[in-house]
């Protein structure tokens, strides 16, 4: 193989590799609750057509300051209703944002969702079935299925 061969199959190579695995970043919007609060999530196709899902939000407060007995903040994912869905689809729970001293939350995790939205609650416990507490926190993740 030739050395301008071996550039070109490495360029395309690159082009096409970018374009699949590319991460979306997509800030989050907040409610009134959470000030202060920052953060944004970061999504990923991967190869066998799940998401990659990572959410982090700075300068929370502590989750019983806005609902009472809440103890955790509870990320979920609400699937797009699609055209012919007779009710909206359930958001399902994806895990509890780990916080850490300075009250920075962040979880890493994969859904087999492609198109949804992800919000946050301050719950009781991260093993909540539905969502109690108001949406602190979201933002829409819609992307398409790696092929």
């Amino acid at each position: 193989m030739t050395t301008r061969m071996r550039s070109v199959m490495a360029a395309l190579f690159l082009v096409l590799g970018a374009g699949a695995c590319s991460t979306q970043k997509t800030p989050l919007a907040r409610s009134a609750q959470v000030p202060l609060a920052d953060g944004n999530v970061k999504s990923k196709a991967l190869s066998d057509g799940a998401t990659r899902v990572i959410v982090k939000i700075e300068h929370l407060v502590p989750p019983s300051t806005l609902r009472p007995n809440a103890t955790t903040y509870v990320v979920w994912a609400q699937p797009r209703m699609e055209p012919g869905d007779p009710v909206q689809p359930s958001p399902e729970a994806l895990g509890a944002l780990e916080l850490d001293q300075n009250l920075t939350g962040r979880l890493d995790m994969v859904t087999r969702l492609i198109d949804f939205e992800v919000f946050v609650t301050a719950e009781p416990s991260a093993g909540v079935a539905t969502p109690g507490g108001d949406r602190i926190a979201w933002a829409a993740v819609r992307r398409t299925a790696k092929r």
